[in-house]
Order: structure tokens, then C-alpha cells, then sequence
């Protein structure tokens, strides 16, 4: 009976520590299974939220500087064409001021030639009188190129306008006779021809071009007319 018991008993006790054994290596095994699942796989980090924001300002840094490497030349483009806008209307002003200058101005002076010698000049003709034929012809262009209406009347041998007929007709003439004076330069007499003692032809020639223009001249007492 006894022997049973102690039997029995061994028999139990190797049960339960058959039993704590297996449960110490489960558990054992269990531990290391949790242990070792982390060890055996790496996750990376995720980034936290300041470091993604810190890489999206970097980014934004770097566009924003490609964008704007051109400025500075851009800027100085831009200061160029201030420059020259404000020298196109300081142009454009001077340009207005002289031509409203030019325009309120009085007649345009005659631009003088240069006489060459033996020619009497437009701006030299003197009445001259009429002693001779030479004199005579100057005073003819001098009292053209001055409209004067009674020194004409003298060189061609016409009675005088009375102060009546020179204040109605007188201004007309002097027109008209300043207008045929209007392209003359200066004037030579290149030849006479005598035709008879009282009556001489006179050539006379400018020096902007070979035309001939042929004035008869009459003697009546001591003076030389020219024959209209």
C-alpha cells in the first residue's frame, strides 16, 4: 500500500514538473516570440511633421530663388526704359516748342547767296539813277525787288500815279512787282547791242544758270529808260 503511494506520488510530482517545465519553455517561447518580432523587422521612423514642413520650405526656397535669379536684370531693363521715356518726351517737348516757334515766326529770311564777282547781288541793288544804261537797269531791279510804284513809273517813262490812284492801285502794284522779285539772286550784264544811238539791248545773266534775259533800253534827253 505504502509502496503504491510513494509510487503515486513520484508519479505525480514528475507530472508537475514535466508540466512547469513545458509551461516555463511556452512562456520562455512566448517572450521571445514578442521579443524578437520587433528585432527581426525594422520599420523607418515616419518624419515627424516639422521635418517635412523644414524639406517643403527648402523646396519653396530653392523655386523662389530660380524664379527671381533674373531680376536684378529685369529691374535694370525696366530703369533703362524709364530713363529713355523721360528723354523721348524731353525730345518731344523741345521738338513742339521749336515748331510752334517756327511757326508764330514772321517770314523765313532769304538764305544769302554767295555772289560770285562781276554780279550786282539781290540784297547790293541801289537805286542808281538813270544817267546810263548799267544805272538804269539797277534801278529797274531795285524798285522791283522794293515794290516801289512811282520809282517804276520813272524807269519805264510813265507819268507819276497821282495820291489818289497810289492809295487805290498802289498796293496791288507793289505786290505784284515784289512777287517777280521773289526767285531773283543776282544779275551781269554779259552783252550790249546796240541798235541804234537812242535804243540798246542789254543781255543779262544770273549765276544759278545760263538763261538770258533781254531788256531794251531808250535814251529820251539824258536819261536811259527801260522800254516796257
Amino acid at each position: 500500500m505504502r509502496v503504491r503511494l510513494i509510487v503515486g506520488l513520484a508519479s505525480l510530482a514528475a507530472a508537475f514538473g514535466i508540466f512547469f517545465q513545458w509551461h516555463s519553455i511556452s512562456e520562455l517561447r512566448s517572450q521571445n516570440a514578442a521579443l524578437g518580432a520587433p528585432a527581426d523587422v525594422m520599420t523607418p521612423p515616419t518624419p515627424s511633421e516639422p521635418e517635412n514642413m523644414m524639406a517643403e520650405t527648402a523646396e519653396e526656397r530653392e523655386r523662389l530663388r530660380r524664379e527671381n535669379q533674373d531680376l536684378p536684370a529685369l529691374r535694370n531693363q525696366v530703369r533703362q526704359l524709364r530713363s529713355r521715356a523721360a528723354e523721348l518726351v524731353q525730345a518731344r517737348d523741345e521738338n513742339e516748342r521749336l515748331m510752334a516757334a517756327r511757326e508764330n515766326r514772321p517770314g523765313q529770311p532769304v538764305t544769302p547767296v554767295i555772289t560770285p564777282e562781276g554780279f550786282i547781288a539781290r540784297e547790293a541793288l541801289a537805286d542808281m539813277g538813270l544817267d546810263t544804261p548799267e544805272a538804269t537797269v539797277q534801278t529797274f531791279f531795285r524798285a522791283l525787288r522794293d515794290g516801289d510804284v512811282q520809282r517804276m513809273s520813272d524807269v519805264i517813262g510813265q507819268p507819276r500815279l497821282s495820291p489818289q490812284q497810289l492809295e487805290l492801285a498802289g498796293p496791288e502794284k507793289s505786290l505784284e512787282m515784289k512777287q517777280q522779285m521773289q526767285t531773283f539772286s543776282n544779275f551781269k550784264i554779259v552783252e550790249r547791242k546796240e541798235i541804234s544811238p537812242d535804243e540798246l539791248e542789254v543781255s543779262l545773266q544770273s549765276s544759278l544758270g545760263p538763261s538770258i534775259i533781254r531788256l531794251t533800253l531808250l535814251r529820251k534827253g539824258n536819261q536811259w529808260l527801260v522800254d516796257h
